[in-house]
């Protein structure tokens, strides 16, 4: 049995230290559950409900079991793309891309909504720098990914760092991180990661994520 995992409690560690963005697909949901507990006893600092093949009923259903797993974790569940989606769940994280609801309609509809922005191009920082109540904005992609398709950019570790400097919120990173080269983005400014494969596709999830969280940890 996987005991569950006790941090060193630091001042208000940020809940997008370490997203994991949620991937079911076919997996059946008893599975994917037991899957989730491992990440949260590994250490996840938040969970970004992300099924493009969900229907809003689904994804409704879906987001009340991880939330009965989360909640005695105080793990938040992200909602991405859906501000309506995070009303019915009564949660105010909330994820948007540059294709998804602007950012001033889900800062209308959620206004004490913690809120991050993906960033894709410079003009995508600059209109997210125009808001003052966005929790954070996250460099899309860092590198290669197979998990993100039809990427825009490839920020790399120097596109990481320009952004990091730029940016008048917290960045975190998405795409192509893993054990090895999550030191080098926290090093070049990113002040959280999010992850699909590296933790979906590990052996051992639970110790998959609580390498990560240690060396996050390690880092901020």
């Amino acid at each position: 049995m996987i005991q569950h995992h006790i941090y060193k409690e630091r001042i208000m560690i940020p809940f997008y230290r370490l997203m994991l963005i949620s991937q079911k697909n076919d997996t059946p949901t008893p599975k994917y559950l037991d899957f989730i507990k491992k990440c949260a006893d590994g250490g996840i600092t938040s969970l970004q409900l992300r099924e493009k093949s969900l229907s809003p009923v689904e994804l409704i259903e879906l987001g009340e079991l991880l939330i009965d797993i989360l909640t005695p974790y105080k793990i938040p569940l992200v909602i991405n793309d859906f501000t309506n989606i995070a009303q019915k769940l009564d949660t105010p994280y909330l994820h948007i891309g540059q294709k998804d609801d602007s950012i001033k309609k889900a800062l209308t509809l959620l206004p004490q909504g913690q809120i991050g922005v993906s960033i894709e191009s410079l003009d995508n920082l600059h209109t997210a720098n125009q808001q003052d109540n966005l929790a954070y904005v996250t460099a899309s992609a860092v590198f290669p990914s197979q998990n993100k398709s039809n990427l825009t950019t490839i920020w790399g570790l120097d596109g990481v760092q320009k952004l990091s400097i730029l940016s008048k919120h917290p960045l975190t990173a998405i795409g192509g991180i893993t054990l090895q080269n999550t030191a080098s983005i926290i090093q070049h400014g990113a002040q959280g990661i999010a992850l699909i494969g590296a933790i979906h596709n590990a052996e051992d999830p639970y110790k998959t994520t609580k390498a990560f969280r240690e060396l996050l940890d390690s880092l901020l």
